[in-house]
């Protein structure tokens, strides 16, 4: 009966407090772009030398490397959850793809866009696909991964090899389940080179896209259509995924705490932080004046003893 009454405040708020102290202390680690790099141009490759020799010659195995090579990098590239794309239903697939993005823009909106984005939705296929709360998410595929789907779906079709009970695009051989996008992920991180594979997550890799975000400084409606994209809701995406990552939020706050350490805060009214030059000598001086206390303390000590 103590416990029914009391949980909320005798447990239940210790171990939320418990769990976000944990979380607050523990350091936020993203991968680093040259990682991200060779695990991208690693399967690029893959895909491209398995896609060459099914033109040739249709392998199971050669097969088995294009379909997660294409998955991974769909992933990569879309910054997408792993279940957003690796659940892809195969009829979804081929009813959505022949559709063209360009054709569906009003003139009103192709006024709006510059030349290069006009360019950018003729390179680019779109395919709707059910996320996270059964919410619509949009994948956006590439020209050349564009014959990878298309090599994908052309084996489906005319080779024997699947259960006609798998709905799913991504799948292996006589399989009846889809294909898991973290296993496959996991195990191009591992031989691709990368220097920390452990943080080659999906889960990272939307995290850093939401840190470029930040540097490109978004607006308003820019960061509403990340967020649909990436399948949040805006409070979602501004709660969780616009968190300042330490670096970042050490640049700029500061630059602040320098403004207030020398007092000529009002000589930058109304300048962004971005506006703002910090005298550089100034804060290397500084360093200096604390490693020659340090030297003198440790000195003194070292005379003590």
């Amino acid at each position: 009966q103590v416990v029914e009454s009391q949980w909320t405040t005798e447990l239940g708020s210790l171990a939320l407090k418990d769990l976000n102290e944990k979380a607050s202390i523990k350091p936020k680690l993203l991968p680093v772009t040259e990682d991200i790099m060779k695990l991208k141009n690693y399967v690029e490759k893959m895909a491209a030398d398995s896609f060459e020799k099914l033109q040739k010659n249709k392998t199971k195995q050669e097969y088995r490397i294009l379909v997660e090579t294409t998955l991974v990098s769909t992933i990569l590239h879309n910054r997408k959850r792993v279940g957003d794309v690796q659940y892809l239903d195969l009829n979804s697939y081929r009813e959505q793809i022949h559709s063209d993005i360009s054709s569906s823009i009003t003139k009103e909106i192709t006024s709006s866009l510059s030349e290069k984005e006009k360019i950018l939705t003729q390179h680019y296929k779109k395919i709707v696909a059910i996320g996270k709360g059964s919410r619509p998410v949009t994948i956006l595929i590439p020209k050349k991964l564009q014959n990878y789907f298309s090599m994908v779906n052309s084996i489906r079709s005319n080779f024997n090899w699947f259960s006609s009970k798998n709905c799913y695009f991504f799948t292996y051989p006589k399989s009846l389940k889809w294909i898991d996008g973290c296993s496959v992920i996991r195990k191009y991180a591992k031989i691709c080179g990368a220097k920390n594979p452990e943080l080659l997550t999906s889960c990272r890799f939307r995290k850093h896209i939401a840190t470029v975000s930040q540097v490109l400084d978004l607006k308003g409606n820019e960061v509403d259509q990340l967020a649909k994209f990436m399948g949040h809701t805006t409070k979602t995406h501004e709660n969780f995924y616009k968190l300042p990552q330490d670096v970042y939020q050490i640049a700029k706050v500061s630059k602040i705490l320098q403004l207030m350490e020398k007092g000529n805060t009002t000589e930058f009214k109304n300048k962004s932080l971005d506006e703002i030059e910090i005298d550089m000598e100034s804060v290397g001086d500084e360093n200096e004046d604390e490693e020659n206390d340090e030297q003198q303390n440790s000195g003194s000590k070292t005379v003590e003893s």
